[in-house]
């Protein structure tokens, strides 16, 4: 579905499952996680040229009756023990809201990691995150549940700026994630309408502050989940997210090249501060065995 096509309301009632996010059925672990990125059956990825963007997005839960022990690990350890790879730009947490723009079509862990990338070689930072898991700087915990449910997309063009409301008391900041396909054989046309005509409709609701989409990437930092080809990212800024969301109502119905199977919207609330790698890699510098991973072995 489409953002705006469905009246907006809590979460409610039974949600099927995405294929996207099939249980493992087993223990995550990022040891598991640096043993698979650092196979040799990864793609090649083309090296040197033009650094692109990306964004990586990492859905999680907590473990049953861990949730304290899962927050402190993630903002203290594992939050910048990832951003802290060479090629990550920032790193920032999220919840699933109260409020959906739609009710969600799909059960979706309920906290989100999202990483900013900037490399002209994907495959050098899924090397690296490797070799750092292999020597233990990317630590794990029991608390960390095991559906966790990863992405890669690959950013294309800049972000649109969206509407500046007037700063108001209680404002707070909200991303929606739209993982969307087209029709089979009609990509233009879904591009050309989402980029042209729904991208622009949004950003011009109150409270749409900024959009930009991505594509999923043949490299990525993770074996990637679901059947979703395309991702756009609107982050929101309202002290009223239902009354935003009515805005959305007028929007244009979405065309025939619109793949409604395989197109699922999430509203997640930020929990906490925009993380900088580059600050983390200042303060991590005196660590001397996280450099000697950095290297090639």
């Amino acid at each position: 579905m489409a953002i705006g096509e469905q009246v907006p309301r809590t979460i409610v009632g039974r949600r099927r499952l995405h294929p996207g996010f099939v249980r493992t059925g087993r223990k995550f672990s990022l040891l598991w996680l640096g043993a698979l990125v650092g196979s040799a059956t990864a793609s090649a990825a083309p090296r040197g040229g033009e650094p692109n963007d990306y964004l990586f997005l990492v859905f999680s839960h907590p473990t049953a009756g861990m949730e304290k022990a899962y927050q402190r690990w993630y903002n203290e350890i594992h939050l910048p023990d990832v951003v802290s790879v060479t090629g990550f730009v920032s790193a920032q947490r999220f919840e699933l809201a109260d409020i959906q723009l739609r009710i969600p079509d799909c059960s979706v862990p309920r906290y989100l990691a999202l990483y900013r990338v900037r490399t002209n070689d994907l495959r050098s930072v899924r090397e690296a995150m490797a070799r750092r898991a292999r020597c233990g700087n990317l630590r794990t915990s029991a608390a960390l549940g095991a559906d966790v449910r990863m992405y890669t997309f690959k950013l294309t063009g800049r972000a649109r700026a969206g509407t500046r409301k007037t700063p108001r008391p209680g404002q707070r900041d909200y991303i929606q994630i739209v993982l969307g396909d087209a029709v089979r054989g009609q990509d233009a046309a879904f591009n050309g309408w989402y980029d042209q005509v729904h991208q622009p409709q949004l950003l011009q609701v109150p409270g749409f502050i900024e959009g930009q989409r991505g594509v999923a990437n043949h490299m990525t930092l993770a074996p990637q989940y679901g059947t979703s080809r395309y991702l756009a990212l609107f982050r929101l800024r309202t002290a009223d997210l239902r009354e935003m969301f009515e805005g959305t109502k007028r929007l244009d119905v979405p065309p025939a090249s619109f793949d409604r199977s395989r197109t699922f919207g999430y509203t997640f609330r930020a929990i906490g501060p925009e993380l900088s790698a580059a600050a983390v890699r200042q303060h991590q510098a005196h660590r001397t065995a996280g450099g000697r991973c950095d290297q090639r072995r």
